[in-house]
This record gives C-alpha cells, structure tokens and sequence, in this order.
C-alpha cells in the first residue's frame, strides 16, 4: 500500500476520532451548563437528552426554591415530601404547601390561608389545587 494511502487512511480515522470525542464531551457536558439546569434540575445526561439524574441536580435549581421539586424520579424534578412543598416559594405566595400527584398544590383552606394570595387577593379557600376567592 503506497504511503500516502496509508497517510490518508490515518488523517481520516483522527478526523473521525475527532468529531466523535467533540460529540461525546458536548452532550456529556452541555446539560450542565445549559439554562434547563439551573431552571429545572435537567443537568445530567441520559441517551443524549438533559434530565434530572440525581437529586443533587434538582436541589440545586431554581424548580427547588420556587415550586418545591427538589427530588429526582423519572428523569425530572418533582417535590420528594411536603417538606419540599412547604419550603417552597409557591407556598408562601400561592398556598401550594401539599405534595400531590408529584407537585406541589393548594390542597385545604389552611395551605391557601398564610399564602400572600390569601392576604393580599383575598384568595383563601383550595379549589382544583389553586386558591381562589
């Protein structure tokens, strides 16, 4: 085999190692820097799509602080206990202080009544996991 075939054969197999490492470190990688991490817990990666792999990455999201989804299942972020709910921005503002269903809602009168919807709306009673006058 002449050498410059040998030559082109190896310039190509690099080539391809080349595309295939910048594929592989990009979708390995890019989850945790993209904006669905630090909105939704979506920083790990699974078959080449950005989920929630650890409860780590939902804990540290803004999902977490506001809506309470602080546990990984599945893929995604959703509240581990009503722990997650009632220290959840959702609860103090809207009264979603009851885990159901995998979110967080305004389940009794009580959740919706030390909500800021409650004091400033005067939307203090649950009804279909909302408050409302």
């Amino acid at each position: 085999m002449p050498w410059f075939r040998i030559a082109l054969i190896a310039v190509a197999s690099v080539v391809v190692l080349a595309v295939t490492g910048v594929v592989a470190f990009h979708s390995f990688f890019a989850c945790g820097y993209d904006a669905a991490c630090a909105d939704s817990g979506l920083c790990s990666t699974s078959g080449g799509a950005c989920i929630a792999g650890t409860d780590l990455d939902c804990q540290q999201s803004e999902d977490c602080r506001r809506k309470g989804r602080c546990k990984a299942v599945d893929g995604r972020c959703v509240p581990g206990s009503h722990l997650d709910c009632k220290h959840s921005e959702w609860c103090k503002d809207r009264g979603m202080c009851t885990v159901e269903d995998n979110d967080c809602v305004a389940a009794t009168d009580d959740d919706c009544r030390q909500s800021e919807k409650c004091i400033k709306q005067s939307q203090c009673v649950a009804k279909f996991g909302i408050c409302v006058m």
